[in-house]
């Protein structure tokens, strides 16, 4: 057959149609990631928990393992063999499809223990077509009968519509191109373009706006924002405000009027065109964001250059990289 559709009960001419395990595999797989499945509420998620004797058990939940779901109904013991070497191990807890057993089941993958000073390395998963590991968890166990140390959590998670949920120092493994991630220690949705993980939406950014410390002597002008700033994203600020003297006077040429934290210097001296008050109407001047490696000025400190004498400067539509 030329072409194959399922799974519908019954083919063009009517009969009966079965639909095959590896062509139904194939539909889930396109539609659903591998990972654990999370429940609405906090419900069961597969957790790996320590036991009251210091093993490791995995928790009730349900997963999608390429294709095939698994259910786990009751907290199964996990088999963690004893170190008896000298040296301390990496283990790991998996759900392994195995389809030539037709079965999904935890499974620990022990690791190799080091010798000397080599460093702890966690055992590989296996993927193939025929055997697919799902990371659940990792630990370290002790030499010479050690008991299991801190677990650390490594699930990956599924979806069936939208981003799957993920750690930004544990994304899915398994994901599509194209498919979604919602990093949910950094608030990041991303997209894997075959390689890597592009940030679309960083939740984080723009940050609130905070205020610049003025210098002594100086205020916001009667109108326009507070002198403030915020980031725009990771490793860009944005400012905005208007400044004049408190007394009134012309802003002074060459000089500082504000001055901003230390967490946004900037490596380099930074400069824009802004906007100001001359003579009733608006006119242009130049601001400096000083040097991160200057003494004299300091840095941070928001400095104004004109050949007029201006009531007031605006910092609005002043962007720079603090790196």
């Amino acid at each position: 057959m030329s072409f194959y559709s399922f799974p519908f009960d019954l083919t063009p001419e009517g009969e009966p149609q079965e639909v095959q395990e590896g062509r139904f595999r194939k539909l889930l797989r396109a539609a659903v990631p591998s990972g654990v499945v999370l429940q609405p509420g906090g419900g069961p998620d597969l957790r790996v928990l320590r036991t009251v004797d210091g093993d490791a058990a995995v928790s009730p939940g349900f997963a999608v393992v390429e294709g095939y779901g698994v259910e786990v109904d009751d907290l199964v013991p996990l088999d963690v063999s004893l170190n008896t070497a000298n040296g301390a191990r990496v283990d790991r807890a998996v759900l392994r499809l195995d389809r030539s057993g037709r079965t999904i089941s935890p499974h620990v993958i022990e690791g190799t223990p080091a010798t000397g000073s080599g460093t702890l390395q966690a055992p590989a998963l296996t993927r193939t077509d025929t055997v697919w590991d799902l990371p659940l968890a990792s630990w370290t166990r002790g030499p010479l009968g050690g008991a299991i140390g801190t677990i650390s959590d490594e699930r990956q998670f599924s979806a069936s519509a939208g981003a799957v949920a993920s750690a930004s120092d544990n994304r899915h493994s398994a994901l599509q191109v194209g498919g979604l991630s919602w990093e949910t220690d950094s608030r990041r949705l991303t997209v894997f373009d075959g390689s890597t993980h592009q940030t679309l939406v960083d939740a984080n950014y723009p940050s609130a706006w905070r205020p610049v410390t003025l210098r002594a002597g100086y205020e916001r002008a009667s109108s326009g924002f507070r002198p403030s700033w915020r980031w725009v994203r990771a490793g860009s600020v944005q400012l905005r405000g208007t400044i004049r003297r408190a007394n009134g006077a012309a802003l002074a040429s060459g000089t500082y009027y504000a001055r901003l934290p230390a967490e946004t210097f900037p490596a380099g001296y930074v400069r824009s065109v802004t906007a100001c008050e001359v003579r009733g109407g608006v006119g242009y001047m130049r601001a400096d964001v000083v040097s991160r490696n200057m003494t004299t000025p300091l840095p941070g400190q928001i400095l104004g250059y004109h050949t007029h004498s201006p009531r007031w400067i605006s910092l609005d539509g002043f962007f720079f990289e603090p790196r």
